[in-house]
């Protein structure tokens, strides 16, 4: 119930299924430009977040905290599942990918997602 891929353009996509539809933050330029980036996304008091090199790039305050629990598996770049909801995704990633991170129990920050940018890109 939650991915976080590529479109056709290059743009970030985070899709997050609640229980009264689809939410979908796309970022406003393409990523796919051969220089390391950040994808982040948050979902935290009623608010989804996407984040392109710790900064904030769009919001939706959907009512996210009716997100479906989550049993099952993380997929990182690729999902048969998804390309059906998102027009123009990608059910590969085009980039090479270096790390996944997962927090639970709570939402990073803003200033933790700048953080983890400025101390991790090159």
């Amino acid at each position: 119930d939650r991915a976080l891929l590529l479109d056709t353009s290059g743009r970030a996509v985070l899709h997050v299924r609640t229980s009264t539809g689809n939410l979908l933050l796309t970022s406003p330029a393409s990523v796919a430009d051969g220089n390391p980036h950040l994808l982040a996304a948050t979902l935290s008091g009623g608010i989804a977040r996407l984040y392109v090199d710790g900064t904030q790039v769009a919001a939706n305050p959907l009512p996210v905290t009716l997100a479906a629990s989550y049993s099952g598996f993380w997929r990182a770049g690729a999902d048969a599942n998804i390309t059906a909801l998102i027009p123009g995704s990608r059910n590969q990633a085009a980039a090479r990918q270096d790390e996944v991170a997962v927090w639970t129990g709570r939402a990073l920050t803003s200033t933790e997602v700048a953080s983890l940018w400025q101390a991790n890109h090159w």
